[in-house]
């Protein structure tokens, strides 16, 4: 239960957090038209302002246009039906401009009706002369309402008559207050100004009370008043939003005197759109949830697809997988090579050891198929200790060679508390054309039981042999004059005379009536039969070999003597520090030495000055090395993270530094012969072997270098993958004498090396 409620809580925050980020994206591109609605409104306010500063200025001239026309004349005075006059006093008779403009404002109300009934704002004249209000409207005004228009103190506090205000206020014949509340109505007011002249004195003035309630969006909102220098601001501000400070600002400039500023919060954008957030978590979650819920059923149907493809013991695939129809298509697409495997001597081991031992040995045949095939290639355990491996796009020659590979690092990797070693057959097929599957895997076991009946000969006749006396050294020297083509050589490693070494020859030609070399300018050339029996001679050697070490014991903590491995310019580079710690931890009393691949290191390992050694697989290495598989590589591109090159056919298009890899391509350069199988060529630019040199070179120019995938972990770097059919999976091994492949200190070091490089690689 806490499991699942710990899901959900993983799920919201999920979906929280990618709300987030979508709904900070649609405030940024939406801000402009929610910053625009609000300055709609505004504008509403500020277009009214502009209207009656213009109605006020048109006004204030028509008065004084009457006053000059009438004056000297006899006006009669009318009654003021369009509205209503307010006296200072109990002084009611009218000034004869006051006449002149009561019947002015007369006409002028009564030709514009919208001026008396619009109850957003308020028209009226103020008259100095007489003290009297000529209003549009009418109000119910008290006697000291009337005083105070004409109060200095009041028009001061407010800025609402023209009267008290400095002349350069009166330079645009309008006057701006500031936000007041009106004394008539009670609302937040703006009253505009504009003086009535008759010559140069003022005799009053024309005033609109605006009324700010009328404005909707200004019913939640503050008005402050500021002043910039000689500008008076009525600024706007919005209460109901936190941090109102940090607003998009909008001005409107009323005259050279007085400005309006509306701010528009920020939080004001958040807040409002909020439910669009809260919207967002809810659907994200129930996708997110949904999605969970697929996930979940997919994962079951593929644990019971596994359930039935999947063997039980070993983890690979069972016969069933040969109905996908995938294969069907790879076999038509691609072409494909068959394995078909089966273990030596698993009934002596199950007779001897008992079924659970047996089974061990089944497991340790498919993780060794495991370790030396690509994850593309299909391993099927077919029944008992027989295996299949299906090979898309692989030529049968190649298949033979990873076979033949397969079968050599079985019988040199121990298994089980028994400490065995086994051997396997194997027959090799590739599809012909119109073929089926089935008839392919028959030729295949076919040729299998005819290796495993080969086998049974040569080890009869290997037991013939045995049976006389000094047999068994003579083979040794027989493999050594094999694998150095030299009896000089052979001595040499045997601490014996030539003499001595070639009548040991001479013998075993008498023993085999065969005579295993004829002599060549370049050395010892082994004869057809040499050849054909050797691989059986040496692995007898050496399974006679592993019965005699089953009983030694070899204790690495106790061992004294340096240990020197050497790795090439990558491995030493990557894995360095990771197998000299593991090395140290195993090997306490003996001295650790690290050393770079040089040239003569194959030589090294020969002459024992080097223990063991780390490549790449090398098809051309000597046979007197043995190369064992510690991990398979990926290859592809490594670029710059800020590099221009995206694609792998990128990586063709721009220039690549060429990197030897020290004993795998100094000389035999096999990703250009790989690429040059699909027309493809590297521009190589420059030649390094110093992996740190490469790795700054290729961040600081638009360059790539072709290496193992394993090498992109630096900052800094990208990987570009080359597509899985230009793909070459040569693995990363390590190299040692082949007389010291059962060394316990050889097999030590290899088993303590992989294991320190596959936990760095996490595998």
């Amino acid at each position: 239960m806490h499991s699942h409620a710990k899901k959900y809580v993983f799920i919201l925050a999920r979906a929280l957090i990618l709300s987030v980020l979508l709904y900070g994206v649609a405030i940024y591109h939406s801000t402009d038209n929610l910053v625009e609605n609000e300055q709609a409104q505004f504008r509403l306010l500020t277009k009214t302002v502009q209207d009656y500063k213009s109605t006020l200025y048109i006004m204030g001239v028509m008065f004084e246009a009457q006053v000059e026309a009438n004056r000297g004349k006899f006006v009669d005075e009318r009654p003021f039906d369009r509205g209503k006059i307010y006296y200072y006093d109990d002084n009611k008779t009218l000034t004869h401009n006051e006449k002149v403009i009561s019947a002015t404002a007369e006409k002028m109300f009564g030709s514009m009706p919208e001026m008396v009934s619009e109850p957003s704002y308020s028209l009226y004249y103020r008259s100095y002369e007489g003290q009297k209000l000529l209003s549009a409207k009418s109000f119910d005004i008290s006697a000291s309402v009337v005083k105070s228009a004409f109060s200095e103190k009041s028009c001061l506090a407010t800025s609402n008559c023209a009267y008290f205000v400095s002349p350069e206020d009166l330079s645009n014949r309008l006057v701006v207050s500031d936000v007041h509340q009106d004394k008539v109505t009670g609302q937040p007011t703006i009253t505009l100004s504009s003086p009535v002249y008759d010559g140069l004195t003022m005799i009053g003035d024309v005033n609109v009370d605006i009324y700010l309630n009328y404005f909707g969006f200004l019913s939640n909102k503050t008005f402050v008043s500021a002043k910039d220098g000689d500008k008076r601001q009525v600024i706007i501000e919005n209460l109901r939003y936190p941090l109102k400070k940090h607003a998009f600002a909008k001005h409107f400039v009323v005259d050279d005197y007085f400005e309006f500023i509306y701010l528009i919060p920020f939080s004001k954008l958040v807040i409002d759109t909020s439910w669009l957030l809260v919207l967002l978590v809810a659907i994200l979650f129930y996708i997110f949830v949904k999605l969970e819920e697929l996930h979940v059923k997919r994962e079951r149907l593929k644990l019971a697809e596994i359930a039935i493809s999947r063997d039980e013991l070993t983890g690979i695939y069972n016969r069933t997988i040969l109905k996908d129809s995938a294969l069907k298509y790879i076999k038509e697409k691609q072409g494909l090579s068959v394995i078909v495997i089966d273990g030596d001597g698993l009934k002596t081991i199950n007779d001897t050891y008992g079924h659970h031992v047996g089974d061990e040995a089944i497991i340790h045949i498919a993780t060794r198929m495991t370790d030396n095939f690509r994850d593309s290639d299909y391993l099927v355990r077919s029944g008992g200790d027989e295996f299949l491996v299906l090979l898309p796009g692989c030529s049968e020659q190649t298949a033979y060679q990873l076979a033949d590979r397969l079968a050599s690092d079985i019988e040199s990797t121990r298994f089980g508390k028994h400490s065995l070693t086994m051997t396997i057959s194997f027959g090799v097929s590739q599809i012909q054309r119109g073929e089926t599957l089935q008839a392919a895997i028959q030729r295949a076991d076919n040729l299998l039981y005819r290796d495993k009946r080969s086998k049974a000969r040569t080890l009869n006749r290997r037991v013939r042999i045995m049976h006389k006396e000094h047999d068994y050294n003579l083979l040794k020297v027989l493999v050594l004059i094999y694998e150095h083509r030299s009896l000089t050589t052979a001595a040499a490693k045997l601490g014996k005379t030539e003499s001595a070494v070639s009548k040991h020859l001479a013998k075993l030609r008498e023993q085999l009536g065969d005579p295993l070399f004829i002599r060549r300018s370049s050395g010892l050339e082994p004869t057809h039969y040499l050849e054909r029996i050797m691989p059986g001679i040496q692995r007898g050697l050496r399974s006679v070999e592993n019965a005699l070490k089953q009983g030694e014991v070899f204790d690495a903590p106790q061992y004294e003597h340096p240990i020197v491995i050497a790795l090439d310019n990558t491995s030493i580079e990557r894995f360095g520090i990771v197998i000299l710690s593991a090395l140290r931890a195993v090997f306490r009393n003996s001295l650790i030495e690290l050393t770079t691949w040089r040239r003569d290191t194959y030589q090294s390992i020969l002459d024992e000055k080097v223990q063991l050694g780390i490549q790449m697989f090398n098809e051309d290495c000597s046979k007197s090395l043995y190369q064992s598989s510690l991990f398979n590589v990926e290859m592809g591109a490594l670029v710059g993270e800020q590099s221009d090159i995206y694609q792998w056919q990128d990586v063709f298009d721009n220039p690549c530094i060429f990197f030897e890899v020290r004993g795998w391509n100094e000389t035999n350069h096999r990703l250009i012969r790989q690429m040059a199988q699909y027309d493809l060529s590297f521009d190589y630019k420059t030649k390094l072997d110093n992996f740190s040199l490469a790795m700054s070179v290729i961040r600081q120019e638009n360059t790539s270098v072709v290496l193992a995938k394993h090498l992109a972990s630096r900052e800094g770097v990208r990987y570009i993958p080359f597509p899985e059919h230009m793909q070459t999976y040569a693995p990363v091994v390590s190299c040692i004498k082949q007389s010291d492949r059962q060394n316990p200190l050889h097999q030590k070091l290899h088993s303590v090396i992989k294991q320190a490089v596959l936990n760095s690689l996490g595998e």
